[in-house]
């Protein structure tokens, strides 16, 4: 029909609600033109939403993933916290060790020193 109005057109004569008609119909058409090219552009959207939320996805799994590699604070304090009490105590123990390592070797030396001398006079 819409052929037959055109070809009415090119030869310069119609009537008026024919001319109506066609326009209507071509309005229509351009309309479910756009309504299917905007279906088509929204479903382009979505796909597009759906690949960035995978990805969002994605690297949150990476986040937690490698959230879990590290320790928490409270943990690394009580840890740290332990060790410290640990070498404080070491440290007493060794000093200790050290001081009665010295006291014995002065008592030595001093004993040593008082036979020198105790032999020195006695044998003259």
């Amino acid at each position: 029909m819409i052929e037959d109005e055109k070809q009415e057109l090119a030869r310069g004569y119609i009537n008026l609600k024919d001319h109506f008609d066609c326009l209507l119909s071509e309005r229509q058409k351009r309309m479910d033109d756009r309504f299917e090219a905007q279906k088509v552009a929204l479903a382009k959207s979505n796909e597009e939403l759906e690949r960035r939320l995978e990805a969002l996805n994605e690297l949150r799994s990476a986040v937690e993933k490698d959230r879990s590699q590290f320790v928490k604070v409270d943990t690394y304090e009580l840890k740290t916290k332990w060790y410290d009490e640990w070498v404080r105590g070491v440290d007493k123990k060794l000093t200790a060790q050290d001081s009665r390592y010295a006291t014995w070797l002065v008592s030595l030396g001093l004993i040593m020193a008082a036979i020198q001398v105790i032999l020195h006079f006695w044998t003259k």
